[in-house]
């Protein structure tokens, strides 16, 4: 010990002196060399003959750490191999790695490609104790993904949130979710991606009774468990809570006429009966206290009784202080929601509000105003609506001054009324003055150049008025090519650029208001 404190004593005065003979104070943070390197030739005894290097070893910890934070991930295992110092060293630099995805941070940071279980395994022994989020796919290889969800069970102690994305089958995922259901436990967020044609309501049954303290539970599946319990998490926590039920067939081809464009809805195929509706929302009303975010999207038959579907949403909204509510039962030969939307009048604090394949009541607008949402709603999102016309958005938009974020989409199949035009969104600009993304999608009706037009002077008319930098966000998905693209950039004339992706222009606009009129 005493010859190891005397070296160490040498070292720190042969420092001091090189620091002096270079006139570079102790605390200063330039130097004017660094030589990294563990060669003999470079050590303190013949620092003399070299005294334009400043030695490596002789920096400070932390100044070590940032100059190897700078060396790409793929090169730090290699480097680890150098000395016990550095090994400490970029061991260390892993403590920064918080969140990875996976397989996308081997393939992307550390190039390796292809990839196996070993790789993932690996890279969890680097960082897995450190991580707090991890997006994860799962391969369709049983014995990889069980070696996978077994390393990181046991490294991973910290992680709070997961998302997992899968194609295993019916009784390989209900395993895995058994075996390791004291991992999903001690989970806030998870978000489950199941590709998978069955529903896998065990393995679902068993992570939900275990889940007490979630506060957030994402499922998106093809299939869902006709256990309806099985769906939600015991957690009197759970702040955010969504169930989307993805659609496997394609859209069918739909005649685009006026009869057949506003009588009927967009059919798809289904896999719910009209039954579990009603039970699903009578069960949430019974839970969650905390709820704050509702998302639901699921694919039924009929709806055959709104009216208990709406007592259902107005005791969800009466009861809890949601900010976020999303709402798509897509249905077979009817549209819904003529009733059940009356139950909005219940939602007093909502903040976004997202609506698919359903029917307006015919007086929403009134409904908005009773709920007093037009002080607290922002973003409002239609898809889909059926019996929809410019009388009815217009009334709509009078109540609701503080809308920043709009969407109106329909699909080819089923486009927008063609009376939906550009005088709505002048009148929209005029109403909704703090309008900041507008996004339209399949709206024959609407002439793009005249909307850019209006856009430019409603946006100008708001900068001005308000003495303040603004930026407005359009996306109109339209067909045409640049030539098209530079005449509605035109019409901007100022302080406007046009992103063409996919037959999706983006048009940003920023302006200082009367400070840079030009």
């Amino acid at each position: 010990m005493q010859r190891k404190r005397r070296r160490r004593e040498l070292i720190e005065q042969k420092g001091n002196s090189l620091l002096e003979e270079h006139h570079v104070s102790p605390g200063s943070d330039v130097v004017s060399k660094v030589l990294i390197t563990n060669s003999p030739q470079f050590s303190p005894r013949s620092s003399r003959k070299h005294a334009d290097y400043f030695p490596f070893d002789f920096l400070p910890k932390h100044v070590q750490e940032k100059i190897l934070d700078f060396i790409p991930l793929r090169n730090r295992v290699c480097l680890e191999r150098v000395s016990c110092t550095w090994r400490h060293i970029l061991l260390d630099s892993w403590k920064k790695i918080k969140s990875v995805s996976i397989p996308g941070t081997l393939t992307e940071l550390l190039q390796l490609r292809p990839i196996s279980d070993t790789h993932v395994c690996g890279l969890l022994h680097k960082c897995g104790k450190y991580l707090t989020t991890v997006d994860l796919y799962l391969p369709q290889h049983f014995i990889t993904a069980q070696h996978v969800l077994y390393t990181m069970s046991n490294l991973c102690m910290s992680i709070k949130s997961l998302t997992l994305r899968t194609e295993l089958d019916e009784i390989a995922m209900t395993y895995l979710l058994k075996t390791y259901v004291d991992f999903f436990a001690q989970l806030k967020e998870l978000e489950i991606f199941y590709n998978g044609t069955h529903s896998i309501h065990n393995g679902l049954r068993a992570i939900s009774r275990s889940m007490h303290s979630i506060e957030s539970f994402r499922l998106e599946c093809y299939s869902l468990p006709l256990n309806i319990a099985s769906l939600f998490p015991a957690s009197n926590q759970l702040k955010r809570f969504a169930i989307r039920m993805k659609n496997r067939s394609a859209l069918p081809s739909i005649s685009t006429s006026a009869s057949q464009m506003h009588g009927h809805p967009l059919i798809l195929d289904t896999r719910v009966h009209n039954s579990f509706i009603g039970d699903f929302f009578a069960y949430l009303s019974d839970v969650y206290p905390c709820l704050e975010e509702l998302e639901v999207s699921i694919l039924a038959t009929s709806i055959t009784n709104e009216d208990r579907l709406c007592y259902h949403l107005a005791r969800i909204g009466s009861q809890r202080r949601m900010k976020k509510l999303s709402l798509g039962l897509v249905t077979i030969g009817q549209w819904w929601g003529s009733t059940a939307l009356r139950s909005i009048s219940a939602f007093h604090s909502l903040r976004e509000l997202s609506l698919t394949a359903c029917q307006l009541p015919y007086d929403f607008a009134a409904i908005i105003n009773i709920a007093g949402l037009g002080e607290t709603l922002t973003s409002l999102r239609l898809s889909v609506i059926g019996h929809l016309d410019a009388s009815r958005l217009r009334e709509l938009f009078s109540t609701l001054p503080q809308l920043r974020h709009f969407s109106l989409n329909y699909t080819p199949e089923f486009p927008a009324p063609l009376n939906i035009d550009v005088h709505l969104f002048v009148n929209m600009f005029m109403f909704c003055y703090r309008l900041s993304y507008l996004e339209l999608v399949e709206c024959p009706g609407v002439d793009r150049v005249a909307l850019v037009q209006a856009l430019h002077s409603a946006f100008h008319d708001t900068a001005q008025y308000s003495n303040e930098c603004l930026e407005y966000t359009v996306r109109l998905r339209m067909v045409g090519g640049s030539t098209l693209a530079n005449r509605r950039k035109r019409g901007l004339k100022c302080c406007a650029t046009v992103d063409l992706r996919a037959f999706v222009h983006i048009l940003s606009m920023t302006c200082l208001g009367f400070k840079n009129p030009n």
